[in-house]
């Protein structure tokens, strides 16, 4: 029990802080790409940094669901690797960029007020996590073994499952780095809360779902998923039909009160954010509830569920 709650605050923290980085990443790539990408080379060693925490999400996550303790032991070498070499090959990039392209001034700013120093950090923090680990298993054998191989249906679903939570981490990000450009002013509050509250909501479904796998009992785990994909699919149809009344009527108001939030909509003059954000907002909870529902009725659902089994 102690083992499952270290690995779900575990989960939870880096899930919150890959959506900062998420967010991040793309702001400053947004920046960049408006500038023509002149500062890129200058910037690659934050985007490096930047990935990481993602990709140490996704890892954890994957290698959580592998049966074998000997292939398991394996992803973890591997994976720790991976993310060692990327935070050294960041760090000794950024250490030289800052002399030949900064002046050697650690503080110069731009990105973040103390970029490079910042991330430079972080690299060596990143660097000292995964030498760590590998301390950890240094002594631990493991034996070559393939991965049991997907179908394509299943390859094409964990796709788009990566892809949800890219996006669900990137708005919660934005949620995040909104607390200082947060606009609840009277004249678009109406507007505005209800896609402040649906920023959470695809980050709190996937959390949801992951406390109740790892606390719920067996006969538990499909009621307590339905219900909770029921109340999130309520409460996003609920604020994407009270944000898409609003803007409606008030077309202009991502531009006016959501710029910082949705740069994007800005650029192009569309509402493309908060439309994206109403479908993340339902696609989970709809498909848990769906899902619930083809397990509990269909029978071929139910034939092939206990063949999985």
């Amino acid at each position: 029990m102690k083992t499952k709650t270290l690995f779900l605050l575990t989960n939870i923290f880096l899930y919150i802080f890959a959506g900062i980085a998420t967010y991040f990443f793309v702001m400053v790539l947004f920046t960049d790409a408006i500038n023509d990408f002149r500062a890129f080379l200058d910037y690659l060693p934050l985007y490096l940094t930047l990935i990481l925490p993602v990709y140490a999400l996704i890892a954890v996550n994957r290698i959580s669901k592998v049966q074998s303790d000997n292939l398991k032991l394996r992803k973890i070498k591997i994976n720790t690797l991976v993310f060692t070499a990327i935070s050294f090959l960041a760090f000794v990039y950024s250490f030289i960029n800052t002399f030949v392209s900064l002046g050697g001034d650690f503080i110069a700013g731009g990105p973040s007020k103390y970029f490079p120093l910042s991330f430079l950090l972080l690299d060596v923090a990143f660097m000292g996590v995964g030498a760590y680990i590998l301390y950890l298993f240094k002594n631990e054998k493991c034996e070559a073994e393939s991965a049991p191989k997907n179908s394509a249906g299943r390859i094409t679903l964990d796709v788009f499952k990566h892809l949800y939570i890219l996006l669900a981490l990137y708005f919660l990000g934005t949620f995040a780095f909104g607390f200082y450009s947060f606009d609840l002013s009277l004249e678009h509050v109406l507007g505005t809360l209800p896609i402040y509250l649906l920023m959470i909501v695809p980050s709190a479904m996937i959390i949801a779902l992951e406390i109740i796998k790892g606390s719920a009992s067996i006969h538990n785990v499909n009621k307590a998923r339905f219900i909770t994909g029921l109340c999130g699919l309520g409460l996003s149809v609920v604020l994407g039909v009270w944000a898409s009344v609003y803007m409606s009527v008030k077309p202009n108001f991502v531009v006016d009160a959501l710029t910082a939030s949705f740069p994007l909509d800005f650029a192009i003059s569309v509402n493309l954010g908060p439309i994206l954000l109403i479908i993340l907002g339902v696609v989970l909870p709809l498909y848990v509830v769906i899902s619930h529902l083809l397990l509990s009725y269909c029978p071929v659902c139910k034939r092939r569920a206990a063949k999985k089994d």
